[in-house]
């Protein structure tokens, strides 16, 4: 048996890692790297889920109606024009936190405009996830200066 991060798991012979996972049982990886990124990722959701389910109950007390449009750009050209800015910034140059963030934001109101509301939820999914993602680099941070 093999362990990361407190979780363990077993190489199978095709290459293929089986893990017992606490909430959902036995789950089958392709790869010890996508075990692991799984489990990376569970964590960090884990570590920081509550502080955005908090802030969302405050928002949905503080704000209860939302928004009625989802974008005031008709068009669907502005996000688009966006889209293929963030896109050739990231390419040329190193990605950063807000650059990557902008981004999948882009690729969201973009996918939505243009009636790809399956990708925008996707997109927007992306987003979550770098956010998770900001908050980790912050955490770091904020570890490494005390």
């Amino acid at each position: 048996m093999n362990n990361h991060k407190g979780y363990t798991y077993q190489k199978l012979n095709d290459g293929r890692v089986l893990a017992e996972m606490p909430t959902v049982g036995n789950m089958i990886f392709e790869s010890e790297e996508e075990f692991k990124a799984y489990i990376d990722g569970y964590l960090i959701t884990q570590k920081f889920f509550g502080e955005i389910e908090k802030e969302l109950r405050n928002d949905v007390t503080k704000h209860p109606k939302f928004c009625d449009n989802f974008t005031e750009d008709k068009s669907g050209m502005i996000w688009q024009t966006r889209e293929e800015c963030a896109k050739t910034r990231n390419a040329k140059m190193e990605p950063t936190a807000d650059s990557i963030l902008f981004e999948e934001i882009a690729e969201a109101f973009n996918a939505y405009q243009h009636g790809d509301k399956k990708q925008a939820l996707k997109e927007l999914a992306q987003v979550g996830a770098v956010v998770f993602r900001c908050m980790e680099f912050i955490q770091k941070e904020m570890e490494t200066e005390t």
